[in-house]
């Protein structure tokens, strides 16, 4: 839940499993939230699709996803109801790539608010619902390793604590 990270952050699940990414905006333009790269086919079409929430109301985060450095869809506005999951969804043809390196920009600078919620980034070549998908990873930069490593603490400090 957000809310065990941040006192102001609302209190919901992850959209599919127990783990999700939470990111506190800031009022920096133009910042690479997350990034990841994945090899694909050559002249395939690829669909990307992304579940993605508000942690806090005010402000809502303003997303956009690219691969290789070309935008892809729309600004997506994160809902302004925290805790409602909504689905980016977008195609992609490959061209003659053999890599696709997804990056998520938010557009918002607003320093209160423009909180939110990422799950199930998938890029695959059938549309969401599937079978032929990936899910992509997480980058294995320091910074998602000490964050990943402090979670995993904290779920264990609360574990210790209901017994």
């Amino acid at each position: 839940s957000p809310a065990l990270h941040h006192g102001a952050f609302a209190d919901y699940a992850a959209y599919d499993g127990e783990y999700m990414m939470i990111v506190n905006g800031a009022n920096t333009p133009g910042a690479t939230v997350w990034a990841s790269s994945t090899t694909v086919a050559p002249g395939t079409t690829y669909y990307l699709s992304a579940w993605v929430a508000s942690a806090v109301g005010a402000s809502p985060a303003e997303l956009n996803f690219s691969i290789n450095g070309n935008p892809i869809g729309t600004t997506f506005t994160a809902p302004s109801t925290t805790g409602t999951w909504e689905q980016f969804f977008a195609m992609w043809n490959s061209g003659p790539s053999t890599t696709a390196d997804l990056s998520l920009v938010n557009q918002n600078t607003a320093f209160s608010g423009n909180d939110f919620t990422i799950d199930l980034i998938v890029l695959g070549t059938e549309k969401p619902g599937g079978t032929n998908t990936s899910i992509i990873p997480e980058p294995t930069s320091m910074l998602f390793l000490l964050t990943g490593l402090g979670a995993l603490g904290l779920v264990a400090a609360r574990r210790r604590m209901r017994r």
